[in-house]
C-alpha cells in the first residue's frame, strides 16, 4: 500500500478530510495515493505535522522511504469513564438537616 494511503487509512480519515486538512484538493491526494506524484517536501511537513496530532509519529522516511509506521498511539484525552457523581443525600438526611437548621 502507498505510504500516503497508509497514513490516512491509519487515521481513518478519508480523501476529502484528509485533503481539507492538509489544504490540498482530493484529486492531489488521489495523485499521491496513485503514484502519479509525490508531495513536496513542504507538504510533507503538513501531513507529518497532522500525522502527530492524531498520534501516529512518523517522519519523512515514512512518507518518501520505505520505513513502515508505527503504532497509532491515541493523543491524551479525557478519561473513558468519568468519576461517578457524589452519591445522592438521602430524603431521611436531608429532612435532619432542614430541622437541625443546617
Amino acid at each position: 500500500m502507498n505510504a500516503i494511503k497508509q497514513i490516512r487509512a491509519t487515521l481513518g480519515l478519508t480523501q476529502e478530510v484528509f485533503s481539507d486538512r492538509i489544504g490540498v484538493t482530493q484529486a492531489a491526494v488521489s495523485s499521491y495515493e496513485n503514484g502519479r506524484s509525490l508531495p513536496a517536501p513542504e507538504m510533507g511537513k503538513v501531513i507529518i505535522k497532522l500525522a502527530r496530532s492524531m498520534g501516529l509519529m512518523i517522519g519523512f522516511d515514512h512518507i518518501y522511504g520505505d520505513e513502515p509506521l508505527p503504532e497509532l498511539v491515541p493523543p491524551p484525552g479525557p478519561p473513558k469513564d468519568p468519576p461517578a457523581p457524589p452519591a445522592a443525600v438521602s430524603e431521611g438526611a436531608e429532612q435532619a438537616a432542614a430541622a437541625s437548621g443546617a
